[in-house]
Protein backbone atom coordinates (compact mmCIF):
# COMPACT_ATOMS: atom_id res chain seq x y z
CA UNK A 1 0.00 0.00 0.00
CA UNK A 2 1.84 3.34 -0.98
CA UNK A 3 0.24 7.02 -1.10
CA UNK A 4 1.01 9.98 -2.81
CA UNK A 5 4.41 11.35 -3.53
CA UNK A 6 3.50 14.67 -1.64
CA UNK A 7 6.78 14.84 0.09
CA UNK A 8 8.94 14.81 -2.40
CA UNK A 9 7.53 16.41 -5.06
CA UNK A 10 10.15 19.54 -4.09
CA UNK A 11 12.71 16.61 -4.77
CA UNK A 12 12.07 16.23 -8.66
CA UNK A 13 13.92 19.22 -10.02
CA UNK A 14 17.39 17.81 -12.09
CA UNK A 15 20.12 17.98 -9.91
CA UNK A 16 21.35 21.58 -9.57
CA UNK A 17 24.56 20.46 -7.61
CA UNK A 18 26.36 19.52 -10.07
CA UNK A 19 27.40 21.42 -13.11
CA UNK A 20 29.23 19.21 -14.93
CA UNK A 21 31.62 16.23 -14.95
CA UNK A 22 30.62 13.33 -15.33
CA UNK A 23 32.46 10.05 -12.97
CA UNK A 24 36.18 10.21 -13.22
CA UNK A 25 36.17 13.86 -14.59
CA UNK A 26 36.48 16.95 -12.61
CA UNK A 27 33.35 18.49 -11.26
CA UNK A 28 32.30 21.97 -9.94
CA UNK A 29 29.59 22.48 -8.08
CA UNK A 30 27.45 25.35 -7.09
CA UNK A 31 25.94 24.10 -3.36
CA UNK A 32 28.48 25.11 -1.27
CA UNK A 33 27.95 22.03 0.98
CA UNK A 34 28.94 20.01 -1.54
CA UNK A 35 32.16 22.65 -2.63
CA UNK A 36 33.17 22.39 0.52
CA UNK A 37 32.53 18.23 1.23
CA UNK A 38 34.35 17.53 -2.21
CA UNK A 39 37.44 20.02 -1.00
CA UNK A 40 37.86 17.99 2.22
CA UNK A 41 40.28 15.66 -0.25
CA UNK A 42 42.70 17.87 -1.12
CA UNK A 43 42.38 19.07 2.48
CA UNK A 44 44.10 15.57 3.66
CA UNK A 45 47.54 16.17 2.03
CA UNK A 46 47.45 12.68 0.81
CA UNK A 47 46.58 10.91 3.71
CA UNK A 48 43.36 8.49 4.42
CA UNK A 49 40.11 9.26 4.35
CA UNK A 50 37.39 9.78 7.13
CA UNK A 51 35.36 7.22 7.74
CA UNK A 52 32.10 9.58 8.07
CA UNK A 53 28.98 8.61 9.53
CA UNK A 54 27.26 12.16 9.31
CA UNK A 55 27.61 16.15 8.88
CA UNK A 56 26.14 18.50 11.07
CA UNK A 57 25.58 21.62 9.29
CA UNK A 58 24.98 25.01 11.17
CA UNK A 59 25.80 28.63 10.65
CA UNK A 60 27.85 28.76 13.20
CA UNK A 61 30.07 25.50 12.77
CA UNK A 62 30.33 22.17 10.30
CA UNK A 63 30.87 18.90 11.82
CA UNK A 64 31.99 15.12 10.51
CA UNK A 65 31.06 12.43 12.96
CA UNK A 66 33.86 9.52 12.07
CA UNK A 67 33.15 6.11 12.86
CA UNK A 68 36.49 5.88 13.96
CA UNK A 69 38.56 8.06 15.79
CA UNK A 70 41.42 10.30 13.86
CA UNK A 71 43.36 13.16 15.29
CA UNK A 72 45.02 14.63 11.91
CA UNK A 73 42.03 16.30 10.70
CA UNK A 74 42.20 18.29 7.39
CA UNK A 75 43.27 21.79 7.10
CA UNK A 76 40.75 24.21 8.73
CA UNK A 77 38.93 21.60 10.82
CA UNK A 78 39.91 20.86 14.27
CA UNK A 79 39.44 17.31 15.74
CA UNK A 80 37.05 16.87 19.03
CA UNK A 81 35.88 13.94 21.14
CA UNK A 82 38.80 12.39 21.03
CA UNK A 83 38.83 12.40 17.00
CA UNK A 84 35.43 11.33 16.41
CA UNK A 85 34.73 14.97 15.24
CA UNK A 86 35.86 17.15 13.24
CA UNK A 87 34.93 20.82 13.20
CA UNK A 88 35.14 24.44 11.30
CA UNK A 89 33.84 27.44 10.61
CA UNK A 90 31.91 27.31 7.60
CA UNK A 91 34.21 31.01 6.72
CA UNK A 92 36.98 28.93 7.32
CA UNK A 93 36.69 26.41 4.32
CA UNK A 94 34.07 27.45 2.71
CA UNK A 95 35.83 29.20 -0.04
CA UNK A 96 37.24 26.17 -2.37
CA UNK A 97 40.26 27.23 -4.62
CA UNK A 98 39.58 26.63 -7.94
CA UNK A 99 40.37 22.83 -8.80
CA UNK A 100 40.08 21.83 -5.15
CA UNK A 101 36.53 20.17 -5.92
CA UNK A 102 38.29 17.02 -7.40
CA UNK A 103 36.26 14.83 -8.98
CA UNK A 104 33.71 14.60 -6.73
CA UNK A 105 32.30 14.07 -3.00
CA UNK A 106 33.56 10.57 -1.61
CA UNK A 107 30.33 10.10 0.51
CA UNK A 108 27.49 10.53 -2.20
CA UNK A 109 25.20 8.29 -0.01
CA UNK A 110 24.00 11.53 2.66
CA UNK A 111 20.57 11.64 2.80
CA UNK A 112 19.23 14.73 5.10
CA UNK A 113 17.72 13.01 8.51
CA UNK A 114 16.45 16.11 9.97
CA UNK A 115 17.37 19.19 12.42
CA UNK A 116 18.17 18.60 16.26
CA UNK A 117 15.49 19.64 18.42
CA UNK A 118 15.07 22.29 19.98
CA UNK A 119 17.34 24.53 17.71
CA UNK A 120 20.40 22.20 16.67
CA UNK A 121 22.17 21.35 13.33
CA UNK A 122 20.80 19.66 10.31
CA UNK A 123 21.96 16.12 9.96
CA UNK A 124 22.96 14.37 6.84
CA UNK A 125 23.85 10.55 7.31
CA UNK A 126 26.06 8.47 5.40
CA UNK A 127 23.92 5.53 4.32
CA UNK A 128 27.25 3.67 2.74
CA UNK A 129 29.31 4.04 6.58
CA UNK A 130 25.82 3.26 8.09
CA UNK A 131 25.62 0.02 6.16
CA UNK A 132 22.33 -1.07 6.96
CA UNK A 133 19.78 1.67 8.71
CA UNK A 134 15.89 0.10 10.20
CA UNK A 135 13.04 1.85 10.30
CA UNK A 136 10.28 1.80 13.55
CA UNK A 137 7.18 3.56 13.80
CA UNK A 138 3.87 3.66 12.52
CA UNK A 139 4.16 2.08 9.35
CA UNK A 140 2.29 5.12 7.08
CA UNK A 141 5.66 7.24 8.97
CA UNK A 142 8.05 4.94 7.82
CA UNK A 143 6.96 4.77 4.65
CA UNK A 144 6.78 8.76 4.06
CA UNK A 145 10.55 8.39 5.85
CA UNK A 146 11.57 5.83 3.02
CA UNK A 147 10.21 7.95 0.10
CA UNK A 148 11.42 10.80 0.66
CA UNK A 149 14.96 9.35 1.29
CA UNK A 150 14.68 7.74 -2.12
CA UNK A 151 13.49 10.90 -3.72
CA UNK A 152 16.73 13.08 -1.92
CA UNK A 153 19.07 10.22 -3.09
CA UNK A 154 17.60 10.28 -6.73
CA UNK A 155 18.63 14.54 -6.70
CA UNK A 156 21.89 13.32 -6.34
CA UNK A 157 23.14 16.27 -4.93
CA UNK A 158 27.02 14.78 -4.28
CA UNK A 159 27.39 13.62 -7.53
CA UNK A 160 27.59 9.72 -7.16
CA UNK A 161 25.10 8.79 -9.88
CA UNK A 162 23.31 6.09 -7.19
CA UNK A 163 20.79 3.41 -7.76
CA UNK A 164 17.88 3.25 -5.70
CA UNK A 165 15.39 0.57 -5.74
CA UNK A 166 12.56 0.85 -3.53
CA UNK A 167 10.46 -2.23 -2.72
CA UNK A 168 6.33 -1.20 -2.96
CA UNK A 169 6.73 2.62 -2.73
CA UNK A 170 4.96 5.12 -4.89
CA UNK A 171 5.40 4.46 -8.02
CA UNK A 172 5.61 8.28 -9.11
CA UNK A 173 9.36 7.20 -7.62
CA UNK A 174 9.69 5.33 -10.63
CA UNK A 175 10.13 8.37 -12.72
CA UNK A 176 13.31 9.27 -11.44
CA UNK A 177 15.97 8.46 -13.49
CA UNK A 178 18.06 6.67 -10.86
CA UNK A 179 15.27 4.76 -9.09
CA UNK A 180 13.24 1.51 -9.57
CA UNK A 181 10.22 0.63 -7.67
CA UNK A 182 9.61 -3.19 -7.34
CA UNK A 183 6.19 -5.23 -5.64
CA UNK A 184 8.72 -7.46 -3.85
CA UNK A 185 12.00 -7.57 -1.71
CA UNK A 186 12.94 -11.50 -3.68
CA UNK A 187 13.08 -9.25 -6.83
CA UNK A 188 16.50 -7.33 -5.80
CA UNK A 189 18.20 -10.23 -4.10
CA UNK A 190 19.73 -10.96 -7.64
CA UNK A 191 20.75 -7.22 -7.80
CA UNK A 192 22.21 -7.04 -4.43
CA UNK A 193 24.00 -9.95 -4.69
CA UNK A 194 25.72 -8.94 -8.13
CA UNK A 195 26.70 -5.61 -6.49
CA UNK A 196 28.34 -6.81 -3.45
CA UNK A 197 30.14 -9.07 -5.79
CA UNK A 198 31.41 -6.11 -7.70
CA UNK A 199 31.86 -3.89 -5.07
CA UNK A 200 34.34 -6.28 -2.97
CA UNK A 201 35.79 -6.88 -6.05
CA UNK A 202 37.01 -3.26 -6.96
CA UNK A 203 37.66 -3.18 -3.72
CA UNK A 204 40.17 -5.91 -3.62
CA UNK A 205 41.81 -5.25 -6.62
CA UNK A 206 41.95 -1.11 -5.84
CA UNK A 207 41.42 0.46 -2.94
CA UNK A 208 37.68 1.49 -1.39
CA UNK A 209 35.24 2.71 -2.78
CA UNK A 210 35.65 6.43 -1.62
CA UNK A 211 38.92 6.82 -2.36
CA UNK A 212 38.46 5.56 -5.87
CA UNK A 213 35.51 8.26 -6.32
CA UNK A 214 38.74 10.56 -4.54
CA UNK A 215 40.71 10.05 -7.58
CA UNK A 216 38.21 9.65 -10.04
CA UNK A 217 39.11 5.58 -11.22
CA UNK A 218 36.70 4.89 -14.36
CA UNK A 219 34.95 1.40 -13.60
CA UNK A 220 33.94 2.57 -10.10
CA UNK A 221 31.14 0.63 -9.07
CA UNK A 222 27.81 3.06 -8.29
CA UNK A 223 26.93 2.73 -5.15
CA UNK A 224 23.02 0.99 -4.68
CA UNK A 225 20.65 1.93 -2.12
CA UNK A 226 17.75 -0.80 -1.40
CA UNK A 227 14.74 0.69 -0.20
CA UNK A 228 11.99 -2.07 1.69
CA UNK A 229 10.29 0.18 3.93
CA UNK A 230 7.81 -3.19 5.01
CA UNK A 231 10.11 -5.58 5.53
CA UNK A 232 7.55 -8.13 5.88
CA UNK A 233 9.30 -11.14 4.90
CA UNK A 234 12.33 -12.00 7.37
CA UNK A 235 14.42 -14.02 5.75
CA UNK A 236 14.70 -12.30 2.79
CA UNK A 237 15.30 -8.86 4.91
CA UNK A 238 18.03 -11.14 7.08
CA UNK A 239 19.79 -11.99 3.00
CA UNK A 240 19.43 -8.05 2.01
CA UNK A 241 21.35 -7.10 5.43
CA UNK A 242 23.85 -9.62 5.01
CA UNK A 243 24.68 -7.46 1.75
CA UNK A 244 25.30 -4.24 3.32
CA UNK A 245 28.59 -2.57 3.36
CA UNK A 246 30.24 -0.15 1.34
CA UNK A 247 29.01 0.42 -2.08
CA UNK A 248 25.36 -0.88 -0.70
CA UNK A 249 23.41 0.32 1.55
CA UNK A 250 20.19 -1.29 3.26
CA UNK A 251 16.68 0.67 4.52
CA UNK A 252 14.48 -1.67 6.16
CA UNK A 253 11.42 -1.82 8.55
CA UNK A 254 12.32 -3.40 12.15
CA UNK A 255 9.60 -5.02 13.77
CA UNK A 256 9.40 -5.62 17.02
CA UNK A 257 9.33 -9.86 16.65
CA UNK A 258 12.05 -10.26 14.16
CA UNK A 259 13.98 -13.40 13.42
CA UNK A 260 16.23 -11.36 11.86
CA UNK A 261 17.79 -9.17 15.22
CA UNK A 262 21.53 -9.14 14.92
CA UNK A 263 21.82 -10.10 10.91
CA UNK A 264 22.72 -6.74 9.91
CA UNK A 265 26.67 -5.42 10.10
CA UNK A 266 27.99 -3.82 13.97
CA UNK A 267 28.61 -0.48 13.74
CA UNK A 268 30.82 2.10 15.96
CA UNK A 269 28.59 3.38 18.21
CA UNK A 270 25.97 0.06 18.80
CA UNK A 271 25.07 -3.11 17.38
CA UNK A 272 22.29 -1.34 14.85
CA UNK A 273 21.39 2.57 13.02
CA UNK A 274 18.00 2.77 13.96
CA UNK A 275 15.73 5.02 13.13
CA UNK A 276 12.39 5.57 15.03
CA UNK A 277 9.57 7.75 13.30
CA UNK A 278 6.71 9.50 15.26
CA UNK A 279 5.18 12.05 12.76
CA UNK A 280 7.55 14.39 11.75
CA UNK A 281 9.84 13.54 14.87
CA UNK A 282 12.71 11.11 14.59
CA UNK A 283 14.84 9.13 17.74
CA UNK A 284 18.15 8.21 15.98
CA UNK A 285 19.75 5.24 18.31
CA UNK A 286 22.10 4.47 19.03
CA UNK A 287 23.67 8.04 18.84
CA UNK A 288 21.04 9.43 21.01
CA UNK A 289 19.63 12.53 19.35
CA UNK A 290 15.82 13.25 18.48
CA UNK A 291 15.48 15.27 14.80
CA UNK A 292 13.04 17.29 13.30
CA UNK A 293 12.31 15.50 9.73
CA UNK A 294 12.35 17.62 6.68
CA UNK A 295 13.03 20.76 8.55
CA UNK A 296 15.80 21.51 6.76
CA UNK A 297 16.33 22.73 2.77
CA UNK A 298 15.81 21.39 -0.02
CA UNK A 299 18.50 20.05 -2.07
CA UNK A 300 17.57 23.12 -4.56
CA UNK A 301 18.45 25.48 -1.70
CA UNK A 302 21.63 26.98 -1.84
CA UNK A 303 22.86 28.37 1.86
CA UNK A 304 24.16 30.94 2.69
CA UNK A 305 27.09 29.95 4.33
CA UNK A 306 29.15 33.55 5.32
CA UNK A 307 29.87 34.36 8.37
CA UNK A 308 29.61 37.82 8.55
CA UNK A 309 29.33 40.33 11.52
CA UNK A 310 26.07 42.42 12.24
CA UNK A 311 25.86 44.52 9.41
CA UNK A 312 26.52 48.71 10.73
CA UNK A 313 22.46 49.48 10.30
CA UNK A 314 21.53 47.01 12.80
CA UNK A 315 24.14 48.68 14.97
CA UNK A 316 22.57 51.79 14.49
CA UNK A 317 19.34 50.33 15.08
CA UNK A 318 20.22 48.46 18.13
CA UNK A 319 21.97 52.27 19.30
CA UNK A 320 18.51 53.89 18.80
CA UNK A 321 17.19 50.85 21.50
CA UNK A 322 20.15 51.53 24.08
CA UNK A 323 19.02 52.70 27.46
CA UNK A 324 22.51 54.04 28.99
CA UNK A 325 25.98 54.96 27.55
CA UNK A 326 27.13 56.03 24.20
CA UNK A 327 25.16 55.10 20.62
CA UNK A 328 27.75 52.33 19.03
CA UNK A 329 29.42 53.45 16.34
CA UNK A 330 30.76 50.44 13.07
CA UNK A 331 33.80 52.31 13.32
CA UNK A 332 34.79 51.40 16.55
CA UNK A 333 35.21 47.22 14.99
CA UNK A 334 36.90 47.89 11.79
CA UNK A 335 40.27 47.11 11.19
CA UNK A 336 43.22 49.98 10.12
CA UNK A 337 44.15 50.43 7.04
CA UNK A 338 47.10 47.72 8.16
CA UNK A 339 45.92 45.09 10.59
CA UNK A 340 48.06 43.11 12.43
CA UNK A 341 46.10 39.82 13.59
CA UNK A 342 47.62 37.95 16.66
CA UNK A 343 44.97 35.89 17.51
CA UNK A 344 46.31 33.12 15.65
CA UNK A 345 49.41 33.27 13.66
CA UNK A 346 50.40 36.25 13.04
CA UNK A 347 50.03 38.15 10.02
CA UNK A 348 49.43 41.43 8.71
CA UNK A 349 46.30 42.13 6.79
CA UNK A 350 46.41 44.80 3.96
CA UNK A 351 50.39 45.58 3.91
CA UNK A 352 51.75 46.91 0.93
CA UNK A 353 53.85 43.97 0.80
CA UNK A 354 54.21 40.66 2.59
CA UNK A 355 56.23 40.38 5.29
CA UNK A 356 58.64 37.53 4.35
CA UNK A 357 60.80 38.17 7.65
CA UNK A 358 59.30 37.00 10.68
CA UNK A 359 61.72 39.17 12.77
CA UNK A 360 60.38 42.33 10.84
CA UNK A 361 56.61 41.74 11.56
CA UNK A 362 58.24 41.01 15.46
CA UNK A 363 58.52 44.06 15.48
CA UNK A 364 55.92 45.83 14.18
CA UNK A 365 53.81 43.70 16.31
CA UNK A 366 55.64 44.80 19.30
CA UNK A 367 55.48 48.60 18.49
CA UNK A 368 51.35 47.77 17.74
CA UNK A 369 51.07 46.84 21.43
CA UNK A 370 53.51 49.75 23.25
CA UNK A 371 52.07 52.87 21.35
CA UNK A 372 54.44 55.42 23.27
CA UNK A 373 56.82 53.54 20.73
CA UNK A 374 60.50 52.47 21.83
CA UNK A 375 64.03 53.02 21.30
CA UNK A 376 66.48 51.14 19.41
CA UNK A 377 67.74 49.02 22.99
CA UNK A 378 64.09 48.39 24.16
CA UNK A 379 63.85 46.70 20.67
CA UNK A 380 67.14 44.58 21.02
CA UNK A 381 66.53 43.68 25.03
CA UNK A 382 62.76 42.45 23.75
CA UNK A 383 63.28 40.89 20.28
CA UNK A 384 66.27 39.19 20.52
CA UNK A 385 67.34 36.44 22.84
CA UNK A 386 69.38 37.69 25.47
CA UNK A 387 70.78 35.00 26.14
CA UNK A 388 72.89 35.87 22.88
CA UNK A 389 75.35 38.86 22.10
CA UNK A 390 72.87 41.43 21.39
CA UNK A 391 72.22 42.46 17.23
CA UNK A 392 74.57 44.80 15.89
CA UNK A 393 73.40 48.59 14.99
CA UNK A 394 73.05 47.80 11.28
CA UNK A 395 71.13 44.79 11.59
CA UNK A 396 68.31 45.99 14.05
CA UNK A 397 68.59 48.77 10.77
CA UNK A 398 67.51 46.24 8.24
CA UNK A 399 65.16 45.14 10.35
CA UNK A 400 63.25 48.25 10.80
CA UNK A 401 63.67 49.01 7.42
CA UNK A 402 61.83 45.78 6.35
CA UNK A 403 58.92 46.46 8.38
CA UNK A 404 58.39 49.77 6.91
CA UNK A 405 58.60 48.88 3.53
CA UNK A 406 55.89 46.50 4.60
CA UNK A 407 53.75 47.92 6.10
CA UNK A 408 54.00 50.47 3.24
CA UNK A 409 52.27 54.35 3.61
CA UNK A 410 49.33 56.55 4.20
CA UNK A 411 47.64 58.76 1.48
CA UNK A 412 50.11 61.35 2.36
CA UNK A 413 52.91 59.42 1.69
CA UNK A 414 54.13 59.23 4.87
CA UNK A 415 55.22 55.58 6.22
CA UNK A 416 53.18 54.06 8.73
CA UNK A 417 56.41 53.10 10.63
CA UNK A 418 58.48 56.25 11.72
CA UNK A 419 61.88 56.80 11.19
CA UNK A 420 63.69 57.78 14.39
CA UNK A 421 62.44 60.80 15.41
CA UNK A 422 64.64 63.36 17.95
CA UNK A 423 63.78 61.43 20.79
CA UNK A 424 65.46 57.97 19.82
CA UNK A 425 61.85 56.25 19.49
CA UNK A 426 60.88 54.72 16.44
CA UNK A 427 56.62 54.19 16.51
CA UNK A 428 53.78 53.11 14.32
CA UNK A 429 51.11 55.36 12.83
CA UNK A 430 47.59 54.99 14.57
CA UNK A 431 46.37 53.92 11.20
CA UNK A 432 47.89 50.27 11.83
CA UNK A 433 45.60 48.73 14.31
CA UNK A 434 45.71 44.98 15.87
CA UNK A 435 42.54 42.12 15.42
CA UNK A 436 43.16 42.73 19.34
CA UNK A 437 41.45 46.28 19.59
CA UNK A 438 38.97 44.89 17.48
CA UNK A 439 38.14 42.28 19.59
CA UNK A 440 38.15 44.28 22.42
CA UNK A 441 35.80 46.99 20.72
CA UNK A 442 33.29 44.00 20.24
CA UNK A 443 32.79 43.13 23.42
CA UNK A 444 32.59 46.87 24.49
CA UNK A 445 29.85 46.96 22.00
CA UNK A 446 28.06 44.15 24.11
CA UNK A 447 27.85 45.79 27.02
CA UNK A 448 25.48 48.85 25.08
CA UNK A 449 23.23 47.03 23.11
CA UNK A 450 20.23 44.70 24.06
CA UNK A 451 20.64 40.96 24.45
CA UNK A 452 20.25 39.85 21.26
CA UNK A 453 22.52 42.36 19.48
CA UNK A 454 24.69 41.58 22.32
CA UNK A 455 25.39 38.10 21.75
CA UNK A 456 25.87 39.21 17.71
CA UNK A 457 28.79 41.55 18.89
CA UNK A 458 30.20 38.74 21.07
CA UNK A 459 29.84 36.11 18.49
CA UNK A 460 31.51 38.74 16.26
CA UNK A 461 34.39 38.62 18.57
CA UNK A 462 35.37 35.02 18.71
CA UNK A 463 35.40 35.12 15.10
CA UNK A 464 38.05 37.07 15.18
CA UNK A 465 40.25 34.13 16.88
CA UNK A 466 41.90 31.82 14.15
CA UNK A 467 43.89 30.03 17.31
CA UNK A 468 46.28 30.42 20.15
CA UNK A 469 47.37 34.08 20.15
CA UNK A 470 50.97 35.22 18.55
CA UNK A 471 51.33 31.49 16.38
CA UNK A 472 53.25 30.62 13.79
CA UNK A 473 56.83 32.13 15.53
CA UNK A 474 59.99 30.95 15.25
CA UNK A 475 60.80 30.02 18.82
CA UNK A 476 62.90 33.35 18.57
CA UNK A 477 59.73 35.58 17.80
CA UNK A 478 56.95 36.93 19.41
CA UNK A 479 58.87 35.63 22.36
CA UNK A 480 58.16 39.53 24.58
CA UNK A 481 54.13 38.18 24.07
CA UNK A 482 54.84 35.46 26.95
CA UNK A 483 55.96 38.43 29.75
CA UNK A 484 51.89 38.71 30.17
CA UNK A 485 50.29 39.65 26.58
CA UNK A 486 49.86 36.09 25.92
CA UNK A 487 48.28 34.63 28.71
CA UNK A 488 45.88 38.26 28.94
CA UNK A 489 44.98 37.54 25.41
CA UNK A 490 43.81 33.93 26.58
CA UNK A 491 41.64 34.74 29.56
CA UNK A 492 39.72 37.57 27.12
CA UNK A 493 39.08 34.73 25.03
CA UNK A 494 38.13 32.42 27.45
CA UNK A 495 35.99 34.70 29.34
CA UNK A 496 34.26 36.37 26.29
CA UNK A 497 33.39 32.04 24.98
CA UNK A 498 31.70 31.63 28.63
CA UNK A 499 29.65 35.05 28.50
CA UNK A 500 28.49 34.18 24.63
CA UNK A 501 27.63 30.58 25.82
CA UNK A 502 25.52 32.37 28.95
CA UNK A 503 24.17 34.67 26.39
CA UNK A 504 22.80 32.13 23.93
CA UNK A 505 21.52 29.59 26.58
CA UNK A 506 19.81 32.40 27.97
CA UNK A 507 18.21 33.23 24.43
CA UNK A 508 17.94 29.35 23.55
CA UNK A 509 20.64 29.22 20.95
CA UNK A 510 21.77 26.23 21.44
CA UNK A 511 23.85 26.06 18.67
CA UNK A 512 25.66 29.37 19.14
CA UNK A 513 26.37 28.07 22.99
CA UNK A 514 28.10 24.86 21.68
CA UNK A 515 30.50 27.08 18.91
CA UNK A 516 31.15 29.47 21.45
CA UNK A 517 32.63 26.36 23.92
CA UNK A 518 34.19 24.73 21.33
CA UNK A 519 36.20 28.28 20.58
CA UNK A 520 36.72 28.55 24.01
CA UNK A 521 38.51 24.94 24.58
CA UNK A 522 40.66 25.55 20.91
CA UNK A 523 42.69 28.26 23.21
CA UNK A 524 42.45 27.18 26.80
CA UNK A 525 41.74 22.96 26.34
CA UNK A 526 41.63 22.02 29.98
CA UNK A 527 38.82 24.90 31.18
CA UNK A 528 36.29 23.20 33.29
CA UNK A 529 34.12 26.09 32.58
CA UNK A 530 33.88 25.34 29.00
CA UNK A 531 33.25 22.03 29.56
CA UNK A 532 30.76 22.75 31.76
CA UNK A 533 28.91 24.88 29.22
CA UNK A 534 29.12 22.33 26.48
CA UNK A 535 27.65 19.65 28.39
CA UNK A 536 24.67 22.11 29.39
CA UNK A 537 24.42 22.67 25.08
CA UNK A 538 24.49 19.46 24.32
CA UNK A 539 21.78 18.48 27.04
CA UNK A 540 19.73 21.16 25.44
CA UNK A 541 19.75 19.72 22.48
CA UNK A 542 18.51 16.27 23.13
CA UNK A 543 22.51 15.40 21.74
CA UNK A 544 23.29 12.61 24.24
CA UNK A 545 26.17 11.11 22.76
CA UNK A 546 28.03 14.48 23.06
CA UNK A 547 27.70 14.64 26.80
CA UNK A 548 28.76 10.89 26.90
CA UNK A 549 31.82 11.77 24.78
CA UNK A 550 32.74 14.78 26.60
CA UNK A 551 32.09 13.11 30.49
CA UNK A 552 34.66 10.34 29.41
CA UNK A 553 36.75 12.63 27.93
CA UNK A 554 37.16 14.64 31.37
CA UNK A 555 37.47 11.18 33.46
CA UNK A 556 40.31 10.34 30.79
CA UNK A 557 41.94 13.82 32.27
CA UNK A 558 41.25 12.84 36.08
CA UNK A 559 38.99 15.72 36.18
CA UNK A 560 36.46 16.08 39.16
CA UNK A 561 33.19 16.43 38.25
CA UNK A 562 31.80 20.03 38.43
CA UNK A 563 28.79 20.70 41.07
CA UNK A 564 26.42 21.41 38.20
CA UNK A 565 27.17 17.95 36.68
CA UNK A 566 26.81 15.52 39.56
CA UNK A 567 23.26 14.60 38.02
CA UNK A 568 25.59 13.27 35.36
CA UNK A 569 28.32 11.61 36.20
CA UNK A 570 26.34 8.39 37.76
CA UNK A 571 25.93 6.42 34.26
CA UNK A 572 26.44 9.03 32.27
CA UNK A 573 29.25 6.65 30.50
CA UNK A 574 27.25 3.23 30.09
CA UNK A 575 26.77 1.64 27.10
CA UNK A 576 29.44 4.43 25.01
CA UNK A 577 32.16 2.57 23.29
CA UNK A 578 36.19 3.55 24.17
CA UNK A 579 37.40 5.75 21.60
Amino acid sequence: MSRPAALFDPLRDPPVARIAGPPGRPSEFSDPLVRLMAAVPARLDGRPLPRVVAVTTARESIGLLLSEPRVDPATGFEAIDGGLTWTAEPLTIGGAHPGEGGCGVPWPLLVPFGRVVPDGPAVMANLEELGALELSGEPAGVLALAESLAADLAADRFGGYPRVICVNCAWELDALDAVRVVTSPSRVLADAETHRRTVDAAGAQWASLPELRRHGMRGTPRPLVIIDPHGHDPRTRARLLSFAGPGLAVVTAAHSQDSTEGAGPRRAFGDRWRLHVNGRSLRWEPVGVDLRFGDQPSPTFVPDLRIAAPEPSSLREAAGRTATGPPPSAAEVLPGAVELQVLGVVQAAGAAVPFTSQRALDLACYLAFHRDGATADKLRHWLWRRSGPPPRAKTLANVVSRARVCLGRDADGRPYLSYLGADGVYRLSEQVTTDLERFASWRKLADRVPPEQALECLRAALRLVRGAPFGGGSGETFSWADASWRSHVEYLVDSTAHRLADAALELDRVEVARWATLRGLAITPDCEQCYQRRIAAARRSGYRREVDLVMRYMDELQREPLPELDDLATGALDGVPLA
